[in-house]
Formats: C-alpha cells, sequence, structure tokens
C-alpha cells in the first residue's frame, strides 16, 4: 500500500520550469529544427499567452528527434533536445534525465496555450 502511495504522488509531482527559462513573456520566440540544425520544422512567438507554431501541416513529423531553441527577449536562446510525440503536436523534451511534454509544461509552468498552425 505504501508503495502505491508513493508512486502517485510521484506522478502528481509538479512540473517545473525549463532550465533557465524562468517566463515566457511576450514576444518569446521558440523554434523546433532537425539534429543536424539544417532543417527547421516549426517556428513561432508567444502573443497573448498563445504560443503559435507553425509548421508544415499544423504538426511536426512523428518520432523525430529535434531541437527546440527558445529565445527568450533580452536573454541567451537556449537549446533543448527532445523526440516529437507520435501524433506530432507535442515534443518530448529531455530535461534532467527526464523526458517532459512540451506542450504540458507550457500549459501548467507558464500558462501559455501551444497552437499550430499550417503556413
Amino acid at each position: 500500500m505504501a508503495w502505491l502511495f508513493l508512486f502517485g504522488w510521484v506522478l502528481a509531482a509538479p512540473l517545473q520550469p525549463l532550465p533557465n527559462v524562468p517566463s515566457l513573456p511576450e514576444a518569446s520566440r521558440v523554434e523546433v529544427v532537425g539534429q543536424d540544425l539544417k532543417v527547421k520544422h516549426a517556428t513561432g512567438t508567444v502573443s497573448k499567452k498563445i504560443l503559435t507554431l507553425i509548421a508544415d501541416k499544423a504538426r511536426l513529423p512523428a518520432l523525430v528527434k529535434v531541437n527546440l531553441w527558445v529565445a527568450v527577449p533580452y536573454d541567451d536562446v537556449l537549446n533543448f533536445v527532445g523526440t516529437v510525440s507520435k501524433d506530432g503536436k507535442d515534443i518530448l523534451l529531455e530535461v534532467n534525465k527526464e523526458k517532459v511534454s512540451f506542450e504540458e509544461t507550457l500549459r501548467e509552468v507558464y500558462s501559455v496555450k501551444l497552437e499550430w498552425k499550417a503556413p
């Protein structure tokens, strides 16, 4: 029974901000690029608490390894590595040896909604 309680507590642990990204204010930019850094899969800007990512077919290619670049105004560009979800609408980022949902982190930690649009 104690193990079940501990397991539930771990699942309920709150999401943390991405390392070195305490907030995502207006005009923060996000780009999703391939591992070779040559292919740009999506790009977007935070506006009115919404990050609109523009990508072909309004989604990313499924299960592809990508780099996620986050540029907060007046700060350095930060790089995160991850894998695109099966439906192409989320990125599972590798943060502190764990897989973290980018969409869920945006919503729960930064109060930013993720939207997808085709060009």
